[in-house]
């Protein structure tokens, strides 16, 4: 059947704080992004791929572009609001595993940072 919507897509917003209390590192949010892919898309069979995005208003945010077609099942993917209400909150609950790894790992001292620090060299 090639009618209907073949790519469904979903975005996921951070605020301020949250990147804030990541420390700005974008392979934390990369690897948010991977585990909310795999959790509710791929295992479901559907074939995703996500990209990390700053806009222009000083936003991160993740585009999640999805296939409709199961490539296990053959089944279309439906979503409705509910789904998406739920997909939030398990969204909220993964993400705040980050930000309690973040806050454990700086252990109330001096802010960890996941990406270079200054003064070491990138090339490796």
């Amino acid at each position: 059947n090639r009618g209907g919507r073949r790519m469904y897509h979903e975005v996921f917003w951070f605020t301020l704080d949250e990147v804030m209390q990541l420390n700005w590192d974008v392979r934390l949010m990369w690897q948010f992004a991977y585990e909310v892919a795999t959790e509710f898309f791929y295992k479901k069979g559907h074939q995703v791929i996500f990209a990390i995005h700053y806009d222009l208003s000083g936003k991160y945010h993740i585009h999640f572009a999805v296939n409709t077609i199961s490539y296990l099942t053959g089944a279309k993917l439906h979503t409705f609001k509910t789904d998406i209400k739920e997909r939030e909150a398990s969204c909220n609950i993964i993400l705040q595993k980050y930000l309690n790894l973040v806050k454990s790992i700086g252990n109330g001292k001096e802010p960890f940072y996941f990406g270079v620090y200054k003064g070491e060299s990138s090339n490796e």
